[in-house]
């Protein structure tokens, strides 16, 4: 196959769950006969027996679809970059252009949306930094190294968002850049797109509200969810960060993108290390086209999340929760041993995002059975 001949997205009309399977078993048992290097095959049984539930990955993985392009946009493996491998970035910006309703020169491609929030606190963090905690803490973490002002707004009770205390501290107003998680990480919960309306509408005109959309795709039909390039298209001062490492299972891809408004875009494309892979830029152009593999994300999240919540229930153990991939478990005195008991299982998790709680992604089905069965009896024990 020729460069120029790397396929064009193709939606897949559904997902079979058991076929995909068996081809990945097929997959691995021809790459054994093949015989990768002996660390690569250590590294990989090892992981094979460690339950990731700390990272909200899709264990799923790509989509069949999006696993077969790549295979393909490997052969172009020996070229720099997507442009010099007549793959052109720019035509995934224009694919996310069209479906976003803005123009391609606002939307640009990063090496995963952790490029796009530590480019943004280098570019608007200055004049300090305001954001709500718990959250997620990539852009604040960089901010701070770079020695900007952070001011963060703590829950009054629990992990509660409040946006409207966020609104009313007397460091929003000064600040140069808001940062705002939704859905939120970690606590899965979405603040409501009025609130989020009002706020930017508070901020300093020469401030830039940082919407991380990391997981707006599960959220997608929530009641008061609105995705906020609804503000970057009224042309507002807002950059959203998305990544298609989560819903779309291409962590290990590296690829994001911003859509802002195209002085601020400008601004982002100036600073960021350059184009994308080529094989994550194929495989994100049939993502964002097979509609049968997103339903059955959707789908396995949305039951992983009501069996957790029935089996924390159960342990009368309080959760945080929202259409998100991940919940929060608030374990108190308890966190400790139960972060052992997962630790003697090799399940990682994410072990205290806020003082007395846990995070945890939802695997498979068997996945998250598995790790609610440890902290119940960890609980109880």
């Amino acid at each position: 196959m020729t460069p120029r001949s790397v396929p064009e997205p193709v939606a897949s009309p559904g997902f079979d769950r058991r076929a995909f399977l068996l081809r990945s078993a097929g997959t691995l048992a021809v790459s054994a006969l093949m015989g990768p290097p002996r660390d690569l095959s250590r590294l990989l049984q090892g992981r094979e027996r460690e339950l990731r539930l700390h990272a909200n990955e899709n264990p799923l993985g790509p989509a069949p679809s999006v696993l077969s392009a790549m295979r393909d946009a490997v052969q172009l493996a020996n070229r720099y970059g997507a442009r010099e491998a007549l793959v052109e970035p720019e035509t995934l910006e224009a694919q996310i252009a069209s479906r976003e309703g803005v123009e391609p020169s606002q939307v640009v491609l990063m090496h995963g949306s952790t490029e796009v929030l530590t480019t943004a606190a280098a570019a608007w963090g200055a004049g300090g930094v305001s954001s709500l905690a718990p959250s997620y803490p990539t852009l604040l973490a960089y901010a701070g190294r770079l020695g900007h002002r952070l001011s963060f707004v703590r829950p009054s009770t629990g992990v509660s968002l409040e946006l409207d205390a966020l609104r009313a501290d007397p460091a929003t107003p000064r600040a140069s850049l808001v940062y705002l998680c939704n859905p939120d990480n970690p606590t899965g919960r979405v603040h409501h797109a009025d609130a989020v309306v009002a706020l930017q509408a508070s901020l300093a005109a020469s401030a830039v509200l940082v919407v991380d959309e990391a997981y707006f795709e599960y959220a997608e039909g929530t009641a008061g969810y609105r995705s906020m390039v609804e503000l970057v298209r009224a042309g507002r001062r807002v950059v959203v960060a998305r990544t298609f490492s989560k819903f779309h299972g291409l962590a290990g891809m590296r690829l994001g993108y911003a859509i802002a408004p195209t002085d601020l875009a400008r601004t982002l494309r100036a600073r960021h290390a350059g184009p994308p892979n080529v094989v994550g830029v194929v495989g994100a152009r049939v993502a964002l086209d097979d509609r049968g593999f997103a339903n059955t994300v959707r789908r396995d999240v949305s039951d992983a999340r009501t069996a957790f919540r029935t089996e924390m229930e159960a342990a009368r153990l309080p959760v945080s929760m929202g259409p998100t991939n991940f919940a929060m478990v608030r374990l108190g005195e308890r966190l400790g041993v139960v972060n052992a008991a997962l630790r003697q299982e090799s399940i990682r998790v994410w072990s205290e995002p806020w003082p007395g709680w846990m995070r945890m992604s939802f695997g498979t089905a068997e996945e998250t059975a598995r790790a609610a069965a440890v902290i119940r009896r960890a609980v109880a024990g």
